[in-house]
């Protein structure tokens, strides 16, 4: 007498649920995606209006007191979302974290320029609010901005491809080599510090000299200058000199059609001006977009050595106000030293 050998009938396949999850957060993902694509085009189509807006006031002559700040904004946040539109590597609006440090380091080396001017004597600021709570903020943000516009300047120039691979021979660095940029950055102080008429030039080169080094030396690998050298790698530099050039124009540029403004001493040797700039001296905006850089990789370093996770609350909120106490002082001394005619608002 045989059997049958009952076998199992094949169970009806389901979908497996970690498919129907990745289908879920795939959704998820675009759907987020989509609505920041959206965010940033509306970001870069306000900037813009806004823009147009501030150029047409200048055109038509009125020089109103935030004709700088808002140019200037507006042209940073349209060329930040503009890089995060299409290359999603917007310096400025990229992460937020990044663009709390890089706001904190521009404003830091705004106070620094103008601690500087004290002694040099270089330019002075005419038509800003005699209210404080009006004048100081503006002065803040135009310290904000210049950093972010200059890296965003740089970052969209790689982004079209300008010197994307620019090489040449390598530098050799060593320690001697470091130490000996900085003692060339402290001594070039010297001639600043003791005739600062003629030497205020200087100061973009001694910035450059005296922090670079130390991002080398206490920073990530290639993040210095002299470390792409030594790489033999130059497209980055290669595109802030061209950024700080092109930031430089416009800076002047708004600057020159603002109601609230800057103004240069008169040079010793007679040359052009380009705006309110005598034109030899603006190739200091090379330098300066090179030092901004160098600054605020090593404020990067100084964040993250000092001010990192371990780092105790006391310590940072003292570092925080040692830094509020310095902007304030550097704002009252352009108040009492380099601002020379004020303008009633309200």
């Amino acid at each position: 007498m045989s059997m049958d050998i009952l076998r199992p009938m094949p169970a009806q396949a389901e979908p497996l649920p970690y498919a129907i999850e990745l289908v879920e957060l795939v959704q998820l993902e675009y759907s987020r995606t989509s609505m920041e694509q959206k965010t940033l085009r509306i970001i870069r189509f306000i900037s813009a209006a806004v823009h147009i807006a501030g150029l047409a006031a200048m055109v038509s002559g009125i020089g109103t007191l935030v004709l700088l700040p808002v140019l200037a904004w507006s042209g940073l946040f349209f060329i930040a979302a503009d890089n995060q539109v299409r290359e999603s590597n917007s310096i400025f609006l990229g992460k937020l974290n990044r663009t709390a440090s890089i706001l904190a380091a521009s404003i830091q080396f705004g106070v620094l320029l103008e601690a500087a001017n004290f002694i040099l004597g270089h330019r002075y600021y005419v038509g800003f609010p005699f209210e404080i709570w009006l004048r100081w903020p503006l002065f803040i943000f135009s310290f904000a901005v210049m950093i972010p516009l200059i890296l965003e300047i740089e970052r969209k120039l790689e982004n079209l491809g300008l010197a994307e691979i620019l090489t040449w021979k390598k530098l050799s660095v060593s320690r001697g080599l470091i130490f000996a940029l900085l003692a060339s950055g402290i001594l070039l102080l010297v001639p600043l510090a003791m005739i600062p008429a003629s030497f205020y030039p200087l100061l973009w080169i001694a910035l450059l000299l005296l922090t670079d080094p130390l991002v080398h030396l206490l920073g990530p690998e290639g993040k210095s200058i002299i470390g792409q050298f030594e790489e033999a790698y130059y497209g980055q530099v290669f595109r802030l000199i061209t950024s700080g050039i092109l930031f430089g124009f416009f800076w002047e540029f708004w600057n020159f059609g603002s109601g609230a403004k800057w103004f240069y001493i008169k040079p010793e040797i007679e040359q052009a001006f380009l705006f309110e700039l005598p034109a030899l001296e603006f190739w200091g905006y090379a330098f300066t977009a090179l030092a901004g850089y160098a600054f605020y990789q090593l404020y990067l370093v100084f964040e993250q050595r000092i001010v990192g996770e371990s780092s105790s609350g006391p310590v940072r909120v003292l570092g925080l106000l040692f830094l509020l106490a310095i902007l304030a002082a550097v704002l009252v001394g352009m108040d009492e030293l380099t601002t020379v005619a004020f303008r009633q608002v309200f």
